[in-house]
């Protein structure tokens, strides 16, 4: 097994964690508060295995490294079973714990080690240092350092310093980062962001919301998560409840750390907010159900048929007043722009009162005699969220001006354009929904139009936005999910992933599709993109390394090429594009 020498200039493979300090933390046979070693062959290679079960709470130990200049650091653990690990590490001179996760394959056998690029750093004056939450369990196999060139270092710092490719940003599911086991601090949120600093990835869109009306910051406009609340429907949700009445009472707001450390390291931030993400009264326990909803059933949407639907809709003054006023107090943090997450979930308007007697005004007919495609009863409808959209830009306006803040607005919206709503009609699905995109890009409401198909792994057509967007203000960018059906097992149980500890860990979307994707929509004429469910993705070293560099287009287009581009195939097989008749 080698060890770190002065000097060295060779790889050196660190795989005896024995020489941890203090000595007394480590220990042969399992005793509480120390780590255990295990002798291990893995294949050709033999070392001594720092590990951790869940329950037992370790101490921070202390690798001495004794090494001068620049390394790529890569770091291997065990994964023994379905079950999470999670190894937190840092090196002396940083501020922040790394998390470092093992990952689930759907068929195939567990007990591998797995080794992925943690970060190219100076190593000279410097130390390992490795750290478990007591609930977790960790195992950490090797740690290989790589020697750098003077040109790899350069190269390093260039990447990092560049701006051309940081197009690319995460959508995180804060209630989710949140739900994960105590202690309680503001360094679960720097954790969570850290990996990003100096990648493609500068976009951060954090989750204000975990249903609409229950929030994940100090709001005083709704309800925070779990707030009065002593029941819940998973350990995950009591555990985000914990997360956010430790903050309260101790004074620091999760948003307000979230902005500040963004800020003060070249990140964007967006407050995420989710249009309508409700549950029916005394569903999970009313876990998800916050004050305002409760307090104004009578506000509804109404179906065709007269039954109420879930929603609040947005024909009620009041509604719109409750969402504009949590938005205001979002944008009032610092944040660099809103990003409203309407496929979470429609409708917004449909059948209540105000608005089919509106429209029995205007065109004197009932609209619940009408299609369900009549372009009146469509745009009609929409016009609601069109009038949201122009009182919250007028809001938002209001704020830069106290603030100076330019407050950027994004609508992530369905990327399927178009449905057969009857036999012989097709109709932008968005407008559907009440969403009337040309009308908002045209009088400049939106920055970005972000099109998704939620957190599902699905293709996207750009051609339809394109048209829209081009000669606008308005920019165009794509929005990926990782999530996909096929990868979960036949005996998935809900429980098992987000209930019992340690969770059961679903196998993750191969991330080369999702460079190719990438590469496709810069190929269609997308300016950015962003990635669904990212908190937590940086934890898989090996997965992340290929996700990282997702705004390298040029590095994307030499591995994927250039050929696939617009749906229609447009110009495959075009010789000339202009063709004159002459005289004879």
């Amino acid at each position: 097994m080698a060890t770190a020498s002065p000097h060295n200039q060779e790889e050196v493979l660190i795989s005896d964690f024995s020489r941890c300090l203090p000595n007394d933390a480590v220990s042969w046979v399992e005793r509480d508060k120390t780590w255990l070693l295990r002798r291990y062959r893995a294949g050709a290679a033999e070392g001594i295995m720092l590990s951790a079960e869940p329950g037992v709470a370790v101490p921070e130990v202390t690798y001495p490294l004794d090494l001068d200049g620049w390394h790529a650091i890569h770091v291997g653990v065990y994964q023994p079973d379905q079950r999470a690990c999670s190894l937190e590490l840092r090196l002396t001179t940083d501020a922040v714990h790394r998390v470092v996760t093992g990952c689930a394959f759907l068929h195939e056998a567990y007990g591998w080690t797995m080794e992925g690029l943690w970060k190219n750093a100076d190593l000279t004056g410097q130390s390992l240092h490795f750290f478990k939450p007591a609930r977790e369990r960790a195992y950490l196999a090797h740690v290989r350092l790589v020697p750098l060139t003077d040109e790899q270092v350069a190269e390093t710092k260039r990447d990092r310093e560049q701006q051309a490719t940081k197009i690319c940003g995460g959508v995180f599911d804060v209630h989710e980062i949140f739900c994960s086991s105590p202690p309680y601090t503001p360094d679960t949120i720097r954790k969570n962001l850290e990996p990003f600093i100096g990648t493609d990835f500068k976009r951060i869109c954090w989750g204000t919301t975990c249903s609409t009306y229950t929030y994940l910051y100090h709001t005083k406009v709704g309800e925070v998560f779990g707030h009065d609340k002593a029941d819940f429907i998973s350990e995950g949700n009591r555990f985000c409840a914990g997360f956010l009445a430790t903050s309260l009472k101790e004074g620091w707001d999760p948003l307000r750390i979230a902005v500040d450390y963004c800020h003060e390291n070249g990140l964007e931030i967006y407050a995420d907010y989710r249009m309508d993400h409700s549950y029916p009264l005394g569903d999970y326990n009313d876990d998800f159900t916050g004050r305002f909803q409760r307090e104004n059933q009578h506000l509804r949407c109404v179906s065709k048929d007269g039954s109420y639907n879930v929603h609040l809709s947005h024909a009620y003054p009041e509604v719109n007043a409750e969402k504009i006023a949590a938005l205001k107090e979002q944008a009032s943090y610092g944040v660099d722009g809103i990003y409203l997450d309407f496929t979470r979930f429609p409708p917004w308007v449909l059948y209540e009162p105000p608005v089919v007697e509106s429209f029995t005004g205007q065109y004197g007919e009932d609209p619940r005699k009408l299609p369900d495609n009549d372009l009146r009863w469509l745009k009609h409808k929409a016009s609601y969220m069109t009038q949201f959209m122009r009182r919250l830009r007028a809001e938002l306006g209001e704020v830069k001006s106290k603030t100076g803040n330019n407050i950027a607005l994004i609508a992530q919206v369905d990327c399927q354009p178009a449905f057969v709503t009857s036999p012989s009609s097709r109709t932008d699905v968005n407008l559907v929904n009440a969403l009337d995109l040309g009308t908002w890009i045209e009088e400049e409401l939106i920055d970005v139009l972000a099109v998704s198909r939620e957190r599902t792994y699905s293709n996207i057509n750009l051609d339809y936005y394109l048209r829209m967007t081009r000669g606008r203000k308005c920019k165009l960018w794509g929005v990926l999910g990782q999530t996909d059906l096929t990868l979960f097992p036949e005996d998935y149980d809900w429980q098992d992933y987000f209930g019992g500890w340690p969770r059961k860990m679903i196998p993750q979307l191969d991330p080369r599709r999702l460079v190719r994707h990438a590469n496709d929509l810069y190929n269609q004429g997308a300016e950015g993109i962003l990635v669904w469910e990212m908190g937590g993705a940086p934890f898989l070293l090996p997965r992340w390394n290929e996700l990282c560099r997702l705004g390298h287009k040029e590095e994307l287009k030499r591995q994927f090429g250039s050929e696939i581009g617009r749906f229609d195939g447009y110009p495959k097989g075009i010789v000339e594009k202009k063709v004159q008749f002459l005289e004879a």
